[in-house]
């Protein structure tokens, strides 16, 4: 079966782009993980009915579901290196808006962007995991799946203490500074090409019995 040789990076140059995925990764879930803690606060201040709440995890959600189908469009359109950055964008975006549109609706039109980010990330960030780092994909997606987790697990541990001390609507905002923090080192840092140095040897999958 033929070969291809193709290209990984140098360890010191691995390690910033290793550390930018894991910021991503742990920005995309304080806009979801925030929301139960606060809930009741929230309703009370906006007037949000049931269902109306329920939006705003149910939107993310939804964005997910529809971005993980259209995963390959994204790819063409975008591009991984492109589509995580407007993803992480959007989400740091959509915590800043919230300091300016703390009503109901605009709690829910927040919740649809910051969703809209979230699944732009998650529908690239796994393919340029694969892309760029085809010998270390395993670790790699166990790192980025820790990050989203870690990034949950204190978003949703510090929400009530903090909303005691700064009122729930900052807590909600004040995550744009991290997904903003992530989205700028992601674009410093992280590679829109093939990285260099070193080859491995790769199986082409066309002339495989399993393709």
């Amino acid at each position: 079966m033929p070969t291809i040789s193709v290209t990984s990076t140098h360890k010191h140059s691995e390690w910033p782009v290793i550390m930018a995925i894991l910021l991503v990764a742990l920005n995309l879930r304080p806009t979801l993980a925030t929301i139960g803690p606060l809930l009741d606060e929230i309703q009370h201040a906006t007037g949000l009915g049931n269902r109306q709440a329920g939006l705003l995890t149910t939107l993310p959600v939804l964005a997910m579901g529809i971005c993980a189908l259209l995963g390959v469009l994204l790819h063409r359109s975008l591009g991984e290196y492109q589509g995580v950055a407007l993803g992480a964008g959007l989400i740091s975006t959509a915590c800043a808006l919230r300091w300016a549109l703390e009503e109901s609706t605009g709690l829910i039109v927040t919740a649809g962007l910051g969703g809209l980010g979230i699944a732009l990330v998650q529908a690239l960030l796994p393919g340029y995991i694969k892309r760029y780092f085809p010998q270390k994909t395993g670790p790699l997606m166990g790192l980025y799946t820790t990050g989203i987790m870690g990034g949950a697990a204190v978003a949703a541990a510090s929400a009530a203490p903090l909303s005691h001390y700064i009122g729930w609507i900052n807590v909600l905002a004040l995550w744009a500074i991290p997904a903003a923090l992530s989205t700028l080192i992601w674009l410093k840092i992280a590679v829109n090409k093939p990285m260099s140095i070193g080859t491995d040897s790769v199986r082409l999958p066309f002339q495989s019995k399993r393709a």
